[in-house]
């Protein structure tokens, strides 16, 4: 016999305590938690939102007072904003992360507009190249790359695959790079604005023996709602210009090797 459902009072009010406690939920989490489906949670979530109960996000929910003296960015903009925003230092950062490529390498490219020109430089070497984004697999289709997928649900506009079948497939490989993308860097770490796309995160992070993050400088000090990780997690940064020099120490600090990409000229080309 199947659990008997939750009283949609009772889920509400058991979704506030979790935001008064933790400062945020995820959607998924939250819907396994109180045996829901995740449209159902979503539903709660909206309601609770009109009442100014709390501040609905990309994939979960954060208590109003969250946002209280934080820089923090709360809507993910458009691919084709994204694509277009500091193009040419991410054509640098991505240049520089492909200096780090042996051929016979099994890597992992997470999702996002610096790995996807990334994507665009490693179609001529051998590797072996895990993704979840569907974007990156088209685009480094029929080349020297041998392509892999996990499996798991589609979602977003980039588009993507995540949930629990996504992770669980990342799960059973091991990466030599994972190149991971993220919206934003704080001292407390790095954030992105999806809690799906962050757990897909965190699962290539953990399954790499080299983690690497794709940041441009214009993300600097900034937060998003979901930590993808501590600084400690991360092996190398990829940016490029110095962070201010706080956010230097703290990296310095946490053993992250700080890599600044230069032009490359048109003779290196």
């Amino acid at each position: 016999m199947s659990a008997p459902k939750i009283p949609a009072a009772k889920r509400r009010e058991y979704i506030l305590k979790a935001i008064q406690r933790d400062g945020f939920i995820a959607v998924i989490d939250m819907a396994k938690t109180l045996r829901t489906s995740e449209m159902t949670l979503r539903r709660d979530l909206n309601f609770l939102a009109e009442n100014e109960q709390l501040t609905r996000t990309h994939g979960g929910a954060i208590s109003p007072g969250h946002l209280s003296g934080l820089d923090i960015d709360l809507v993910e903009p458009s691919v084709s904003k994204r694509s277009t925003r500091h193009h040419d230092a991410k054509i640098m950062i991505a240049r520089t992360a492909s200096q780090m490529l042996l051929p016979g390498q099994t890597i992992a490219l997470d999702i996002g507009t610096t790995t996807f020109e990334l994507a665009t430089l490693v179609r001529d070497i051998p590797l072996r190249v895990f993704t979840n984004s569907l974007k990156i697999a088209k685009r480094i289709n029929q080349s020297k790359c041998s392509i892999y997928m996990p499996g798991g649900q589609i979602n977003g506009t980039e588009p993507s695959l995540v949930g629990s079948r996504t992770i669980k497939d990342l799960n059973d490989f091991f990466f030599d790079i994972a190149f991971i993308g993220v919206s934003g860097l704080s001292i407390d770490g790095f954030y992105d604005y999806s809690f799906e796309d962050t757990e897909i995160k965190k699962a290539l992070i953990a399954r790499s023996k080299t983690s690497v993050v794709l940041l441009d400088s214009s993300k600097f000090d900034r937060m998003s709602v979901a930590l993808v990780a501590k600084m400690e997690d991360i092996d190398v940064l990829i940016t490029d210009k110095q962070p201010p020099e706080i956010l230097n120490q703290v990296l310095e600090t946490s053993n992250v090797c700080v890599v600044v990409a230069r032009t490359i000229t048109s003779k290196e080309l």
